[in-house]
């Protein structure tokens, strides 16, 4: 009598169940540490936003004449021309700034006159950890804006 090799067709019943667990194991990993995950990709952001941002006052700046006061609606109304935080850094579509950010015109710029030198603007920046320090979030920075 001859016997033939028997064929291997699929998979055994105790192979689907250890790719189950292996599988139910490595999404609840990817599951438990998604909110920290996101947590980190946005306080490594920071520092990009904040070079936005101040690319966007030099805008406002260059097109306007003035600095952007963010308490006036006249200028929160053009700012949303010159910068929005994408999604994922904001709570509410209506938004000027990442969460965490405060922007405060200190200085407003001064164009030079017949006997005055140019003025050029400030701003403060609250919650940007811009001086490198990431454990202190309310620590802000101060940039004077200058005109070109």
């Amino acid at each position: 009598m001859t016997h033939f090799p028997r064929c291997h067709r699929g998979f055994t019943l105790i192979e689907m169940l250890v790719v189950i667990a292996i599988s139910v194991i490595v999404l609840s990993v990817i599951t438990l540490n998604a909110p920290a995950l996101q947590q980190q990709q946005k306080r490594l952001r920071r520092p990009v936003e904040m070079g936005r941002i101040l690319l966007a006052c030099r805008h406002f700046l260059r097109d306007n004449l003035r600095l952007p006061d963010l308490s006036v609606p006249e200028d929160q109304a053009l700012w949303v021309r010159y910068y929005r935080p994408s999604a994922s850094l904001r709570s509410t579509p209506e938004q000027l700034l990442p969460d965490g950010f405060e922007y405060q015109l200190l200085q407003p710029y001064q164009p030079p006159g017949l006997t005055t030198d140019a003025l050029p603007g400030k701003v403060r920046v609250r919650g940007t950890a811009c001086d490198g320090s990431a454990s202190e979030p309310e620590a802000f920075c101060e940039y004077t804006v200058p005109f070109y």
